[in-house]
C-alpha cells in the first residue's frame, strides 16, 4: 500500500507541472461544446461540462435557517471511453486538486459516478454537487479523470456558466422506448435544434414541435428508440443546437423510469380505501410484502398504487426484495424532510443502497427547505416537497403565526424544479391534517386548498400528493374533503396533459392580482389562473372576486387554437377567445379563486375532456364490490 501511494504521489507531482499546458491543448468548454480530436494519451473524452448555479427565491420569502447558503451549483461531467479497452475510473481532479480535498474539506455536498467501469465507446456522467464559492458562476474549472493506471486519461476545462439551452423535462411511457422532452432557450438570438439522440442507444426517429425560432424560445421533442431501455438505466440525452450560426451540443440525463402522475395521500387503511378512491386518491403510503392481503387482495380491488418506505438497510431489505418490480409500487420513499437533519451525502448512500437491492422502481425524497434544494433534489429519481401555507409547521418566516401568502408553495415548487430538471417533481399539496397554529380553523378552507394546488400545478408539478387524509378530519371538515374530490376531478381530466406539459415563458397580461402560469404540451396550452386578491385571516382567507377578467397571452409556434375550455370542478365549459396580432385573448369572466384553462389545437379534445369528466364523476359513486 505504501509503495502504491508513493508511486501515485510521484506521478501526480510530475503531472501537475504539465497540467496547465495539457489542459490548454486538450480541453473543451461548456459553452462551445466538445472537440472530437483527442491528444494521443487521452483515452477518455470529456464531451461536455454542464453547470447550473444554485438559485432559490429570496425576495418573496425567507427561510428561518440559512446560515450556510449554497454558493456553488451542480456540475455534470459527460464523458466517453474512446479507447479500445475497458477502463475503470478511479477518481477525478478539479482545479488541480484531488476529489478527496473537495469532499473532506466540505467544498462539495457529494458526488456520484453513474458508471466506473466503461467498456469501449460507453458514455457516462459524473455529478458533482458543489457548495463552495470556488464553484460559483463565472469561475474557471479544470477537470482531469484518473483511471486504473493511476494517471489522468481525460481532460477538460470551462468557465462555470449555465448554458442558455436546457433540457427541462424528460417523460417516458410504460414501454421505456419513447420519450417526450422539453428544451428551453433563454437567450435572445436565433436558435435551431438540429438533432436529438440517446447515447449508447439507436434512435429510430425524432420530431420537434418547433425546430427553430428566435429567443427566448421553447420546443418539445418526441423520440423513439429501436428497443426499450432497462428500468433505472442511465438515460443521456444529447441535443444538437445552432445558436446564431454556431453549433454545439447540450446534454441532460435521468434514469429511465415510467412517468406517472399520482393523485395521492399519506394516510389510509381498509376502512377508508373506498372513500378515498371516490375522491380520486389513487396512491397511498404502504409497505409490507407482495403476499400480504393488502397487495394480494386490496390493491387490485381498489386500483391502488403505493409509495413504500424503503432505504436499503435493516428490515427494509425484505420489503425491497419482496415488492421490487411490483406494478402497484410507484416509488421507494427514502426519507421525509432530510434537509432538516440528515446530510445529503447520507441520502446519496440511502439512494445507492436501495438501488443495489432493487433498481426497477424509482426513488423519492420529500424536502422542505428551498435553501437546501440544490444539495438534495438531484439525488433521487423523483424529488418532492411539502410546503404548506395555512396553520402548519413551516421552514419559512411567516407574517402571522397562523398563515402566510398562498403563493409561497408555488415558489417552492418552482425552486424544486430548477434544482431537479429534467426529472419530474411531485408536491405534497395542503389538504386536511390536524395542525394547531390556526386555532379557529386548523384545516385549510376549500379556497385555500384550491389556490395552493393551482400554484403547484402551474409551476410544473407532475404529481400531487394531498397532505393529508384521516376519517376524523374528513368528518369534521367535509367542505375540505369536497374540495379534494372536486379538484381531483380536474386532475383526472388533465393529468396526462399535465405530465407531458412544462412551464413555458410567454408574454401574458391579466388584471392586477391575477396570476397566470402557462404550461405547454405537444398539442395544447394550459393556463393555471389564480386570484391573488385575498386577505390572510386567522379563520379563513377571504377572496375578493375579479369581474370580467380578460387574459392575453402569446402562443408557442405550434399552438393554433380551435377551442378554449375551462376545466373546473363544475365541468368542462367553452370559453370565448379571439386571435390577436400577438397571440390570444381569452374572455374568462368572473374569477373567484382559480381555474384551469385549456387551449386546444384539436376541437375533438373538448369532447375527450367531457368524457373524462363524466368518468371521474361516475367514479365518485363506485362501490368496489
Amino acid at each position: 500500500m505504501t509503495r502504491m501511494l508513493e508511486r501515485r504521489a510521484s506521478v501526480l507531482a510530475a503531472l501537475l507541472l504539465l497540467f496547465g499546458v495539457a489542459l490548454a491543448a486538450r480541453a473543451q468548454t461548456a459553452q462551445k461544446g466538445a472537440s472530437t480530436e483527442l491528444a494521443p494519451d487521452q483515452k477518455l473524452r470529456i464531451d461536455r461540462i454542464e453547470y447550473r448555479p444554485a438559485r432559490w427565491e429570496t425576495e418573496a420569502l425567507r427561510e428561518i435557517e440559512q446560515d450556510t447558503p449554497n454558493q456553488g451549483g451542480l456540475i455534470h461531467i459527460y464523458l466517453t471511453n474512446t479507447s479500445d479497452e475497458s477502463r475503470r475510473l478511479r477518481y477525478y481532479r478539479l482545479n488541480g486538486k484531488d476529489e478527496s480535498h473537495w469532499l473532506l474539506g466540505r467544498f462539495l455536498a457529494w458526488h456520484r459516478w453513474y458508471d466506473t467501469n466503461l467498456r469501449p465507446g460507453q458514455s457516462t456522467v459524473l455529478e458533482v454537487n458543489a457548495v463552495s464559492a470556488e464553484f460559483a458562476e463565472g469561475n474557471p474549472l479544470s477537470v482531469a479523470i484518473v483511471d486504473g493506471t493511476w494517471e489522468p486519461v481525460g481532460f477538460g476545462e470551462t468557465a462555470l456558466r449555465p448554458d442558455p439551452v436546457r433540457v427541462a423535462s424528460i417523460v417516458m411511457p410504460d414501454n421505456l422506448s419513447e420519450m417526450t422532452f422539453h428544451v428551453r432557450y433563454t437567450g435572445t438570438g436565433s436558435i435551431r435544434f438540429t438533432s436529438a439522440e440517446v447515447l449508447n442507444h439507436t434512435v429510430k426517429n425524432v420530431t420537434w414541435t418547433a425546430a427553430e425560432g428566435q429567443g427566448p424560445a421553447h420546443t418539445i421533442g418526441t423520440l423513439a428508440l429501436d428497443k426499450p431501455m432497462a428500468p433505472s438505466e442511465l438515460l443521456i440525452l444529447r441535443i444538437g443546437v445552432e445558436e446564431n450560426g454556431e453549433t454545439r451540443q447540450v446534454y441532460a440525463h435521468r434514469r429511465a423510469h415510467t412517468s406517472r402522475f399520482p393523485i395521492g395521500a399519506w394516510s389510509g387503511d381498509e376502512s377508508t380505501y373506498a372513500f378515498q378512491r371516490r375522491i380520486h386518491i389513487d396512491t397511498l403510503v404502504q409497505g409490507g410484502r407482495k403476499e400480504d392481503p393488502f397487495y394480494a387482495e386490496l390493491v387490485p380491488k381498489y386500483g391502488l398504487h403505493t409509495m413504500v418506505h424503503a432505504s436499503g438497510v435493516g428490515a427494509a431489505v425484505d420489503t425491497l426484495r419482496s415488492l421490487g418490480g411490483h406494478p402497484a409500487v410507484t416509488c421507494w420513499m427514502l426519507y421525509d424532510e432530510p434537509d432538516w437533519s440528515i446530510l445529503p451525502s447520507d441520502m446519496l448512500l440511502k439512494d445507492q443502497s436501495t438501488k443495489s437491492i432493487d433498481a426497477s422502481i424509482p426513488t423519492m425524497i420529500t424536502l422542505c427547505r428551498n435553501v437546501k434544494f440544490f444539495e438534495y433534489a438531484s439525488i433521487p429519481d423523483i424529488p418532492c416537497h411539502d410546503h404548506y401555507c395555512v396553520g402548519a409547521p413551516t421552514s419559512s418566516v411567516w407574517p402571522h403565526i397562523y398563515g402566510t401568502r398562498l403563493e409561497e408553495t408555488g415558489y417552492y415548487t418552482r425552486d424544486l424544479k430548477e434544482a431537479s430538471e429534467p426529472k419530474p417533481i411531485w408536491v405534497w399539496s395542503q389538504a386536511i391534517a390536524d395542525w394547531d397554529q390556526r386555532p379557529k380553523r386548523y384545516c385549510p378552507t376549500p379556497d385555500e386548498i384550491a389556490a395552493q394546488l393551482m400554484f403547484n400545478l402551474g409551476r410544473g408539478a407532475k404529481g400531487i400528493l394531498w397532505f393529508n387524509f384521516s376519517q376524523k378530519e374528513a368528518d369534521r371538515f367535509p367542505d375540505a374533503v369536497e374540495a379534494m374530490r372536486d379538484w381531483g376531478r380536474v386532475m383526472r381530466v388533465v393529468r396526462d396533459d399535465l405530465l407531458l406539459a412544462d412551464p413555458v415563458a410567454l408574454r401574458t397580461t391579466a388584471p392586477d392580482q391575477v396570476d397566470v402560469a402557462p404550461l405547454v404540451a405537444p398539442d395544447k396550452l394550459l393556463l393555471c389562473v389564480t386570484n391573488q386578491n385575498y386577505e390572510i385571516h386567522p379563520e379563513s382567507y377571504p377572496f375578493t372576486p375579479h369581474e370580467n377578467v380578460t387574459i392575453e397571452t402569446s402562443l408557442p409556434a405550434w399552438i393554433d387554437p380551435a377551442r378554449v375550455v375551462a376545466v373546473t370542478p363544475e365541468g368542462v365549459t367553452p370559453v370565448e377567445f379571439e386571435r390577436t396580432d400577438t397571440g390570444l385573448r381569452i374572455a374568462l369572466g368572473e374569477l373567484r379563486v382559480c381555474t384551469l384553462l385549456a387551449v386546444l389545437n384539436d376541437a375533438a379534445d373538448e369532447s375527450a375532456y367531457q368524457k373524462a369528466y363524466e368518468v371521474a364523476i361516475t367514479g365518485e359513486s363506485a362501490t368496489f364490490e
